[in-house]
Parts: C-alpha cells; structure tokens; sequence
C-alpha cells in the first residue's frame, strides 16, 4: 500500500512534466511556452528582494544593458517582472527578425524539451535517492510518506525553477545558424 501512496506523488509531477513537455511539442507557436518559463524565471528573480543582484542576473541571462535607473517606477517583484518580459520581448523580436521562422520554432522546442529533460532525469536520481532513505525517518518518529510527500514538493518545485531558469539562460545563447547569431550581435 505504502509504494503505491508513494508512486502517487511521483505520477503527479510526471504528470504535470509530461503536460508542460507536451505543450512544447504540440504547440503551434511554442513562443508562448518559452515566454511563460522565462517569466517564471524572471519573477522568481524579481521576489528574492535585491535589487542590484537582480539587475545583475538580468543583465547575464539577457542581452538588455538594464540599470538600476531604469527601475526607478517598477519597485515590486510583479512590477519588475513585467518591465523586463517587455525588454526581453523586444529583444527577442530583434533576435527572432534575423531567423528563419519555421528554424525558429524548431529551436524553440528544443531549447524547452532540451531544458525539461536534462533536469527530469536530475530530478529523477534525486527522487531515488530520496526513497531509499525516506525509510529512515520512520526512526525519528515522523511519518515517512508525509516527509516523503513534503520533500518531493520542494525538490519538484526546485526542479520547476531550475527548468524555467535554463530555458532563460539558453534563450539568447542559441541561434539556427551561425550568420544569425552573427548578425544579431
């Protein structure tokens, strides 16, 4: 009964990764789900509260040149996330004019499948390791299943942010040919 209970928590999250997977793949415009998982990475950025260390970790995934000035009217994390997606759009829309649109969307794909994948199988080992040792906390008393259940949430959502966070990282360090890379530098 107890590896069925906790299989359930592991079929929830592949669940919700093969969904998002899926979304990429399916997708017409899969633009949309690159931009939700950067502003998921953004806003996680934006709420960690400083603002310098923010700026900083915008300025290195993204090609913007943001200063501190430029944040003088976007003071909480919603406001900040909102003014860079609107400079990260603009950038992309450079980027994406020296493209080809159909080897864009190609990209695209495999820059989210590539993203979810690599940290899937990460995840993976972690939640093996995770059960194995889960058996252990039934000696301090606790509840394994519900520690197991409270650390896979916290490692599934870690797996989520990392996941958004590579796909932020990888948007402009990827083109479809050299001449396009070239040409938007």
């Amino acid at each position: 009964k107890r590896t069925l209970e906790y299989d359930d928590v592991m079929n929830a999250q592949r669940s919700e990764i093969y969904s998002f997977r899926s979304e990429a793949l399916q997708a017409d415009d899969p633009k949309e789900t690159l931009f939700y998982a950067i502003e998921q990475a953004v806003g996680a950025q934006a709420s960690q509260g400083e603002l310098e260390v923010f700026i900083s970790w915008v300025n290195t995934t993204f090609p913007l040149g943001v200063k501190a000035a430029d944040f003088t009217e976007h003071k909480d994390p919603q406001a900040l996330t909102d003014y860079v997606m609107e400079q990260v759009k603009k950038a992309y829309a450079l980027k994406a004019s020296h493209e080809r649109p159909e080897a864009l969307q190609r990209l695209e794909r495999q820059l989210i499948l590539q993203a979810i994948d690599q940290h899937w199988q990460e995840y993976l080992r972690s939640m093996d390791s995770l059960r194995e040792s889960i058996g252990l906390r039934a000696y301090g008393q606790r509840d394994p299943l519900i520690e197991y259940k409270k650390e896979a949430y916290h490692l599934f959502m870690d797996l989520m942010e990392r996941i958004y966070d590579e796909i932020a990282t990888s948007l402009f360090r990827a083109a479809t040919s050299v001449d396009a890379m070239q040409e938007f530098f």
